[in-house]
């Protein structure tokens, strides 16, 4: 239980941290969230949409 809120919280710091910094992207994960930084496996990983509007997920 004490992990699950460790790993709430810092994604929660995560985002926020994110928010402060905003990148000029067209395509954004919501209008006011470019990226997110997260830690996977002990290095900083930064998640974003592909910038291609025609790209397609099949």
């Amino acid at each position: 239980m004490k992990s699950k809120i460790l790993s709430i919280l810092v994604l929660s710091f995560s985002i926020s941290g994110t928010n402060a910094i905003a990148e000029d992207l067209k395509v954004q994960i919501t209008r006011s969230i470019a990226s997110v930084d997260v830690m996977h496996k002990g290095k900083k990983v930064t998640i974003k949409r592909n910038q291609n509007n025609k790209n397609e997920v099949i």
